[in-house]
């Protein structure tokens, strides 16, 4: 995964006006802002459940904010990067589909270790996969998103 991001960020690094760097923070952003949206819209909201054997406290509720606030944070981020507007909404789109299918996989395979918490480095936050775990598939698919669409 890291790779993925070392990619974005080394994407036609000659051109001046590149947008590796910009991408990488911007995903980041917006898998952030996504994942924050996703537990306080999950606390305050959430009623119904989804994927509780893999992600007991998982809800619909969150899932969409994530959904949405990752989609708006990369919508507004993009276009001050002067990416596509269009793009800007599927990237978005992307970001929190995969940051959430990232944090299932990852808890999937806690789940079937036996585990509940990959680490203690992070008191009360399931360890330190709990804070990557959205990072692991959107990098992959922001990549070839990109590259494959010329976009950098």
């Amino acid at each position: 995964t890291l790779s993925f991001y070392l990619s974005l960020y080394f994407l036609h690094q000659p051109d001046p006006n590149h947008l590796g760097f910009g991408y990488v923070i911007a995903v980041f952003g917006a898998i952030w802002v996504g994942d924050t949206a996703a537990m306080v819209a999950g606390l305050r909201f959430g009623r119904h459940h989804f994927f509780s054997r893999i992600s007991p406290k998982k809800t619909v509720e969150g899932a969409v904010a994530e959904l949405l606030a990752s989609t708006v944070f990369f919508a507004i981020v993009g276009l001050v990067l002067n990416i596509s507007f269009p793009h800007n909404i599927v990237i978005g789109l992307l970001i929190g589909i995969f940051a959430q299918v990232g944090d299932l996989v990852e808890s999937q395979i806690k789940r079937t270790a036996g585990v509940k918490d990959a680490s203690q480095i992070i008191p009360g936050h399931g360890g330190i996969l709990d804070r990557i775990d959205s990072l692991l598939l959107v990098g992959v698919v922001v990549y070839y998103y990109v590259t494959s669409l010329h976009l950098a």
